[in-house]
């Protein structure tokens, strides 16, 4: 009979962690409160006070370059003190970021003209970068921390679904004021509504302050290419451990556990992880931040009608995302299911790219909607590719490898000036073709990972509970089931 007073991954409720909630929480507040100004409006503000695509490009590349830098700075400071300071550094910078934003929007002044109003937005949208690039580190590491290794996949998943969902809030709202005070691109109600994003925003940089670092797991979350070196798991019972069709062969890896070549193969994954979505990220920072301009400008879309893709898309992305999670886990696993979903993404702007080129006249709008949704696929994707670098990553460098990926994400602003530049020399149509060939080739290279995951070769027949942990038969020793929670 097991100890009741050792935690064991039967009675850790991973929903009642504090640092769990607190990152589902943030999540949710801070989607909303980004969909009201950074999805459709942020571009489309910048553009109508400028008149210039490639300024739009510049102010998103420098919000970029800024994430990155700091990004980098947080997963140091993560691995080096502690999770909860660079959270702390984080809400620092967005409350810094919000008053910049405040001042630039509502200060009212002779000498504040469009330039100057736009080189002190460019200023904001850097610090939002660091406070971005600050809190993606160091929340993502906190939330990996505190899951049991094995679950992680489903909630990182969830956190997506939550994120997407959350994200429909900003252009409801936009939807309302543009009928209120009219359906136009107006500088007045771009600037209203970007002001209620940025004070719907304060919320969620103040719980970013209330993490605790006591309340992550220990050994419980560690990685699959270390936990078992620790007597924590007897090396008799690891293969009846079987969780939710992860593909975790513990058996597998335990019976080469002494390995070198083994270890060394497991040593790769973060690898090239990190070069894919180097690629796939530069590749999507030339389009993602235009789509709303080409809607608005190429499409002749009106306001109402934009921000109706924007409530449809996160609905539509998170039915994908569930749906990536499911196949990946009852057929293909999830390297496979990352494979193909990536392409059918890369695919789609390509075929964007030819209908803009060969027949922009002759296909109907809602055809060229439908596609975009579609190209969306390799960014579903992001849940599985977050809870493989999770779990082949060993936890005392975590920290730095989600720095990593969050400088991976950086190319999505930090190429925007490429992208920017493109689109006023050759049209909108000529970046969605590079994309798409980029990540094309990024989801090619991942074809890298499949004899590199450990696997059993029968994924299908995969157990889909996590009460198989039940199968262990030593205690897992570890904090206490309260310390783990924190509630």
């Amino acid at each position: 009979m097991n100890d009741p007073n050792v935690a064991t991954t039967n009675n850790i409720d991973t929903m009642k962690n504090r640092n769990v909630r607190l990152a589902l929480l943030f999540t949710f507040l801070g989607s909303a409160a980004r969909g009201v100004w950074a999805f459709v409006i942020l571009s489309n503000f910048i553009h109508v006070l400028t008149d210039s695509t490639l300024n739009v490009g510049i102010a998103e590349g420098i919000q970029g370059f800024s994430q990155c830098i700091f990004a980098l700075i947080a997963g140091f400071a993560a691995d080096k003190f502690s999770r909860e300071f660079s959270l702390r550094l984080a809400g620092i910078f967005g409350l810094i970021a919000c008053g910049v934003a405040i001042f630039a929007l509502k200060y009212q002044e002779t000498w504040l003209t469009n330039q100057y109003r736009y080189y002190i937005l460019v200023a904001f949208l850097c610090f939002w970068g660091a406070y971005q690039g600050l809190w993606t580190t160091s929340l993502e590491t906190i939330f990996a921390d505190s899951i049991v290794t094995g679950k992680r996949s489903e909630f990182s998943t969830q956190k997506f679904i939550l994120l997407q969902i959350a994200s429909i809030t900003g252009p409801i709202i936009g939807i309302l004021l543009f009928v209120y005070q009219g359906n136009h691109w107006k500088y007045d109600i771009l600037n209203d509504i970007f002001f209620i994003g940025i004070l719907l925003s304060l919320p969620s940089v103040f719980i970013l302050f209330l993490f605790r670092d006591k309340y992550t797991l220990g050994k419980l979350s560690e990685s699959h290419s270390s936990p078992l070196h620790s007597p924590l798991i007897n090396e008799e019972d690891i293969g009846n451990v079987n969780i939710d069709g992860e593909i975790d062969d513990y058996n597998n890896i335990a019976s080469n556990n002494n390995n070198n070549n083994n270890n060394v193969k497991i040593r790769r994954i973060p690898y090239i992880l990190a070069i894919a979505d180097v690629i796939s990220g530069i590749s999507a920072g030339m389009t993602v931040k235009f789509f709303p301009l080409f809607f608005a400008n190429d499409l002749k879309l009106t306001p109402i009608y934009t921000n109706g893709i924007y409530v449809g898309l996160p609905i539509a992305m998170s039915i994908m995302a569930r749906g990536g999670h499911y196949i990946a886990h009852r057929f293909f696993g999830r390297v496979f299911t990352i494979i193909f979903m990536s392409i059918g993404g890369a695919v789609a702007l390509v075929g964007l790219w030819a209908i803009e080129k060969y027949a922009s006249t002759s296909v109907p709008t809602y055809v060229k909607i439908i596609i975009y949704v579609l190209s969306t696929l390799q960014h579903c994707v992001r849940p599985l590719k977050k809870s493989l670098l999770m779990d082949y990553v060993p936890k005392k460098r975590r920290g730095i490898w989600n720095a990593v990926d969050s400088v991976t994400r950086f190319g999505w602003s930090g190429s925007a000036i490429l992208g920017g530049w493109i689109i006023s020399n050759y049209g909108y149509g000529t970046s969605f073709l590079y994309t798409g060939i980029l990540q094309f080739f990024a989801a090619l290279f991942l074809f890298c990972l499949i004899p590199l995951i450990p696997s059993n070769g029968d994924e299908r027949k995969r157990s889909t509970s996590v009460e198989s942990y039940e199968s262990v038969n030593g205690s897992l020793r570890s904090t206490s089931d309260t310390a783990a929670t924190g509630w």
